[in-house]
């Protein structure tokens, strides 16, 4: 269906911890290879249960299981395209339950990253949209922002976090807004600074002299703010005396209304009638192998069949 409509896939692979592999797994991996499916290889050891609980430990439990199956892949079709990832959990040991958003995420991630980089296999985050909250809280922002800013100071090749609560449990489309603006802040520390003499400023800075003198009005000055810095678009940075009954909307407000006028603009991408006719046929011999291997009962089949004689099909 990815390749109807001219879209790529990752196949997500999970090994068992402690250093398994089942044979449906495996027997996956081989016919994603056969294939020429891209492939994420994503264990998701539990620190002190089913790896050790050292960090340095798990990374070794973890990237060996990972190296595992991409041998494996390898072995089947030679440059068969590999990401790894992991899964890894903290638990918190009062309760046994995954600390979703604990800073020992933070940490291994670092260090899965640093180490694939050296083995020059591309890495993905995925823990970085773990919080352990539920709702739009301090708590959401400080556990997410933590992740964010560790896997991607570390290298990440891409990162997996927009909108999530709850490990990933739920998702708000209003934290994904305000998730927007952690990336840009993020992206903003990641880009460093540049050092040359045109922002060292010496000769500006001469010019300007001492006070009563300032830089506000100087061309460096125009020049370079905006980009020195990173505006969020969902902030409340007006003063707080000066603030009337519409300006003391706080962060969250701010990104629903953004959500709100989102929705409003919308527009969709169609797909050609090429794509649709393309996927149909697929849909069609779906429901035809289903029907025949009995996964598909009279009831059923006669609802689906209402169903796609429906002129809201294919629910445009």
């Amino acid at each position: 269906m990815a390749r109807a409509i001219g879209v790529d896939c990752i196949q997500v692979v999970n090994s068992i911890a402690p250093q398994t592999y089942y044979k449906d797994v495996t027997d996956r991996i081989k016919f994603y290879a056969e294939h020429e499916n891209a492939i994420q290889i994503t264990p998701g050891p539990s620190k002190g249960l089913t790896c050790p609980a050292s960090n340095a430990g798990a990374v070794v439990a973890n990237n060996a299981e990972s190296c595992a199956g991409i041998i494996y892949a390898q072995a089947i079709r030679p440059g068969t395209r590999i990401m790894s990832a992991n899964m890894m959990m903290t638990p918190d040991m009062t309760n046994g339950l995954p600390a979703f958003g604990d800073v020992g995420f933070s940490i291994h991630e670092t260090l899965l990253n640093q180490s694939w980089r050296r083995m020059q296999i591309p890495a993905i985050s995925v823990s970085t949209s773990w919080t352990s909250s539920a709702i739009l809280d301090y708590q959401a922002g400080y556990e997410i922002m933590a992740m964010i800013m560790s896997v991607v100071m570390s290298g990440s090749s891409a990162v997996m976090f927009m909108g999530a609560l709850h490990a990933e449990l739920s998702f708000s489309p209003i934290k994904a807004i305000l998730d927007n603006d952690v990336a840009g802040i993020v992206k903003r520390f990641a880009e460093g600074i540049e050092v040359n003499d045109e922002t060292l400023a010496v000769d500006v800075i001469k010019e300007v002299g001492p006070c009563p003198n300032n830089f506000l009005d100087t061309e460096h000055t125009l020049e370079h703010w905006r980009d020195e810095t990173y505006i969020p678009s969902s902030a409340n940075r007006k003063p707080f005396k000066s603030r009337d009954k519409e300006s003391r909307k706080n962060a969250v407000d701010i990104a629903r209304d953004k959500y709100n006028e989102i929705i409003r603009k919308r527009s969709f991408h169609k797909l050609t009638d090429h794509q649709e006719s393309e996927l149909e046929y697929i849909l069609n011999d779906a429901r035809s192998y289903c029907r025949k291997k009995g996964m598909i009962n009279d009831s059923e089949w006669a609802s689906l069949q209402k169903d796609l004689a429906s002129d809201n099909y294919p629910y445009a």
